[in-house]
């Protein structure tokens, strides 16, 4: 199987390291990037970096995140539907559509040469196809256990990049960036509305404004994602995240963190530490993705950092630890600590975030 990683869903430690992966020649197992004379080998790598942290007030995580380089694909889910039905929902987004991406690179080998609209017309086509399929899913286990309880759901935001272009797709509130050149691009719009929470009749505060999400996959039989396509050149990078980040951290924020020179994992801690910081009162999940020229060296593995346990989460055993990935050596601002596994985020319980189902 291609290598792969996974994360989130209040696990207590993350999947393999993949390698970096060349995007290259069909006949030489890669994903082709096609020209109007039939494929031809690409001068572009992606590179990917993920972790999911509980935050600072909720007791389980519900986001969840896969990444599998071999097939370019970049996953953030953010669940919802009370109980644990936003952890299964979540989950099972990213188990579907890592298990539909693991076919990719075999479809689009099939006949040989394609131009570039084809290759592009049919990756487009693939994500909307495992964007319903994930929807299905989660629609079908949320009808089985729904008894008494609200019907679970899903955010999704996708990137899956195939030679020097990306499909983005999204459901729902969480986001795709892209930073190129110092400048920041929300490439998602939000499928939410903002409204006053109810209050009593005597009580004398001011309506609270809350966050309604109007598209989700699993909660209704049918969805459409958005999804658009764009070039990539090198140097660009991509970051995918859940609410819990983009409500606290703002697009200059998340530039400045992902300076180019700066760590890329130092990057993707530094941004889930200041959401902590300032309450941290959702999971928070980021994913980076970044565009390499072919003849930039890569001077190690792509990095899945581990997920913070969540509160009572059984301890691990050896086998466990064999499968996590080493620990960088990196500082977090505000940590006490250099070396070794980063402080776990507080598992305090504290109110839900104001989001609701559609």
């Amino acid at each position: 199987a291609p290598p792969r990683a996974r994360g989130g869903g209040g696990g207590a430690g993350a999947g393999a390291r993949p390698g970096p992966r060349r995007w290259a020649d069909p006949r030489g197992g890669g994903v082709p990037c096609a020209g109007a004379g039939g494929a031809r080998e690409a001068v572009i790598r992606v590179r990917f970096w993920g972790r999911s942290d509980v935050g600072r007030r909720r007791r389980t995580n519900e986001d969840s995140f896969v990444i599998c380089e071999d097939e370019g694909l970049g996953v953030v889910c953010d669940g919802m539907g009370g109980h644990d039905n936003g952890e299964v929902a979540s989950r099972l987004a990213v188990d579907v559509l890592s298990d539909r991406a693991s076919r990719f690179a075999a479809r689009l080998r099939e006949e040989r040469p394609r131009k570039l609209s084809q290759v592009r017309a049919m990756a487009q086509d693939m994500v909307q196809d495992w964007t319903h399929a994930a929807n299905e899913a989660i629609h079908v286990k949320g009808g089985e256990e729904a008894a008494g309880r609200d019907r679970m759901g899903t955010t999704l935001a996708l990137a899956l990049f195939v030679g020097d272009f990306v499909v983005v797709a999204h459901v729902g509130d969480s986001r795709v960036h892209r930073i190129r050149g110092g400048a920041i691009e929300q490439l998602t719009a939000d499928h939410v509305i903002v409204a006053d929470a109810r209050r009593e009749a005597n009580d004398p505060r001011p309506p609270r404004k809350r966050k309604f999400v109007t598209r989700a996959l699993g909660t209704k039989a049918s969805v459409e994602p958005d999804v658009r396509l764009l070039d990539v050149a090198p140097g660009d990078l991509f970051l995918l995240c859940s609410d819990g980040l983009s409500d606290l951290v703002t697009p200059e924020e998340m530039v400045e963190a992902t300076a180019s020179g700066r760590d890329r994992r130092l990057a993707v801690r530094a941004l889930i530490e200041l959401a902590n910081r300032r309450g941290g009162p959702d999971n928070i999940t980021v994913v980076l993705a970044e565009v390499l020229a072919d003849d930039e060296d890569l001077d190690d593995e792509t990095d899945v950092l581990p997920i913070a346990p969540r509160a009572g989460a059984p301890p691990e055993d050896a086998s466990d630890r064999a499968r996590r990935p080493s620990q960088s050596t990196l500082r977090l601002p505000g940590s006490q600590e250099r070396g070794g596994q980063p402080p776990a985020a507080g598992d305090a319980p504290g109110r839900p975030s104001g989001r609701t189902r559609p």
